[in-house]
């Protein structure tokens, strides 16, 4: 009875552990007036968020293709993300960041498609890798983009910090 209800605690424990390790986190930050103001330009309403890539690394290692974790953005979103790779990388493709070419061999970048909050209506597509995460999460009639915010504002550090906004705010 007693080795029951260990073995049982256990598993409690290391299921809840497994749960916080499969949660992200993006923490709203503030940026410069200056930033803020040249952001406007482009896009009306906006949340400049920050990524633990250390968080992303983990969810992402070993997934056998799929992905599955819980994304927290502030007190504004709450997804259940369910994704399975999906290649759509020619045999020619070439990785430009800012007009510049990138060795594919020194950052592998996967695409993702899949399912928010477990809706077939509400699609994800992401593109990840170890210093990336960006796309799209279309829930309902609401398009929500993430991007570096190094690609909206060229050369901005740290990169780590990502613009999320909605289609309807550009």
């Amino acid at each position: 009875m007693i080795k029951t209800i260990l073995a049982c605690s256990v598993l409690c424990l290391a299921s809840q552990m497994l749960l916080a390790q499969q949660s992200i986190l993006l923490e709203p930050i503030k940026i410069t007036e200056q930033y803020s103001r040249e952001i406007k330009q482009s896009i009306n309403d906006f949340k400049i968020v920050r990524l633990d890539f250390n968080v992303l690394r983990n969810i992402a290692s070993n997934n056998n293709g799929y992905l599955d974790f819980h994304l927290r953005v502030g007190d504004s979103y709450d997804w259940k993300i369910s994704l399975e790779e999906n290649n759509i990388q020619s045999p020619n493709y070439r990785m430009e960041e800012n007009n510049k070419q990138i060795d594919s061999q020194i950052r592998t970048v996967t695409t993702y498609k899949g399912l928010l909050n477990g809706n077939s209506y509400n699609h994800v597509r992401l593109a990840i890798s170890e210093t990336m995460f960006e796309g799209y999460f279309l829930e309902e009639s609401e398009m929500i983009f993430i991007r570096p915010l190094n690609k909206i504002i060229p050369n901005y550090l740290p990169s780590d910090h990502f613009i999320i906004f909605n289609s309807r705010d550009i």
